[in-house]
């Protein structure tokens, strides 16, 4: 127990020297090459690995049953320009990540959208999806996300009349 709380209290020490007291020293004087270097690994260390964050995602879809929805349900899906035009032409390929509800409102900017939702890339568009009756899904957390934020993929294509609006993100 007590080891936990010095690990813990050595990472926010490094967090917080690498916010506060590093990007100060690095604008200083000739080792400011040093000091960057140095407040990078640090909050790189601190921060968890995408590729741990993939391999929990994966292993989680694996995990969950999947289950047909019992009425049609309306869905977000934060993407990037490009893929949206896809998705009105195609669809939207299997094992494609969506939000679990969607409803009414102003859509997340794109630097809330990619911290709430665990995306690597900021978001230019969100499309939003009619998700068939019957349509085979899985239901699950965002690793990676904010707090209580849950997801579905769908193992099967979802077609491309399903998806009824795109808005540009912010």
């Amino acid at each position: 127990m007590i080891m936990m709380k010095v690990r813990i209290g050595l990472v926010g020490v490094g967090v917080l020297l690498s916010l506060f007291a590093l990007p100060e020293v690095a604008s200083a004087g000739p080792s400011s090459a040093v000091a960057k270097a140095a407040s990078r690994a640090l909050v790189r260390r601190s921060a968890p690995r995408v590729g741990a964050l993939l391999a929990r995602d994966l292993r989680n879809h694996r995990t969950a049953r999947v289950v047909r929805l019992a009425a049609p349900r309306t869905v977000f899906r934060y993407t990037s320009l490009q893929r949206a035009r896809g998705a009105i032409r195609r669809g939207i390929p299997a094992m494609r990540h969506l939000t679990s509800r969607g409803g009414a409102g102003r859509p997340l900017g794109s630097v809330s959208a990619a911290r709430a939702l665990g995306l690597s890339r900021r978001p230019a568009a969100r499309l939003t999806v009619r998700v068939p009756k019957r349509q085979p899904v899985i239901f699950n957390r965002i690793v990676g996300g904010g707090a209580g934020r849950g997801e579905i993929v769908s193992p099967k294509r979802i077609p491309a009349a399903a998806v009824k609006r795109v808005v540009r993100v912010r």
